[in-house]
């Protein structure tokens, strides 16, 4: 699940959640065209997103 930015409060400090607005705007428009967006953790750190989108014959 992509959640856009929030933030979080505790003992007075701000912590930044979320992926921001990106991912979430880019998965609405995948979806709207019948694709989805496919991610996975990399050994090393980060992440491999592939986007896959069908095309006609």
């Amino acid at each position: 699940k992509f959640d856009p930015v929030s933030e979080e409060v505790t003992n007075g400090e701000t912590k930044r959640l979320g992926c921001g607005l990106g991912i979430p705007f880019a998965l609405k428009i995948i979806k709207q065209h019948g694709g989805k967006l496919v991610y996975d953790p990399v050994p090393d750190g980060g992440t491999s997103v592939k986007i896959i989108l069908m095309i006609e014959p």
